[in-house]
């Protein structure tokens, strides 16, 4: 039995890091991974009549200071251990 490799080049991406959609402050995957994991991140799918529009996709990252400005008084927080 013969045996024949064709060679294969394949392309990944590494996320490098995220950026707050708010304050636009970069958070370096390495250095920041505590702030990274306390982002709160937003997606919706608009349906029929949606203020957005019709199967329309919107989407935010916001860092937990932003978050907490801007969504802070309207959150329901309890402790979860």
């Amino acid at each position: 039995m013969t045996k024949h490799y064709e060679e294969i080049h394949k392309v990944s991406r590494e996320l490098s890091f995220i950026s707050c959609d708010c304050c636009k402050k970069q958070f370096n995957i390495d250095e920041h991974i505590f702030e990274i994991q306390d982002m709160i991140h937003i997606e919706h799918l608009g349906g029929y009549g949606s203020l957005f529009g019709d199967g329309v996709k919107v989407s935010a990252d916001f860092c937990a200071r932003c978050s907490n400005t801007l969504f802070g008084n309207f959150l329901t927080k309890e402790v979860v251990f």
